[in-house]
């Protein structure tokens, strides 16, 4: 895979001081595992005001996680993901397709909430 997420939308009008408004991106709350590849696409962006907090990130093959070029300690100095983590999200079966969290998963103290799946897709 290339990626795992990436921005999208064209810069804004800057605003009287310079700066541009808040794009009203909001990602918090997500498990974003993956094998191999960056995290985002982009080389890096034309303005941080987002947000995006209590999200766990994992990359599997150990390689450390970045966020563009940012560790995780300058990816927060920009205001972003101030309450994240990087570590196992300790899925109960992952090579079976079984994505529940154990009890003891970091997901739980980020707020995490399953979506009950038996309310999901089409119903007889």
């Amino acid at each position: 895979m290339k990626y795992q997420l990436t921005r999208y939308g064209d810069p804004p009008n800057l605003g009287p001081d310079g700066t541009p408004p808040p794009n009203g991106e909001i990602f918090s709350r997500n498990i974003v595992v993956w094998k191999e590849g960056p995290l985002l696409n982009e080389p890096d962006w034309w303005s941080f005001a987002t947000l995006w907090d209590y999200n766990l990130y994992y990359q599997t093959d150990a390689e450390p996680v970045t966020f563009m070029k940012y560790s995780l300690d300058e990816w927060r100095a920009k205001g972003l993901d101030q309450h994240s983590v990087i570590a196992d999200p300790l899925f109960a079966d992952a090579n079976r397709g079984d994505y529940s969290i154990l009890p003891q998963s970091p997901a739980w103290a980020l707020g995490f909430r399953p979506i009950d799946l038996s309310r999901v897709g089409p119903v007889p």
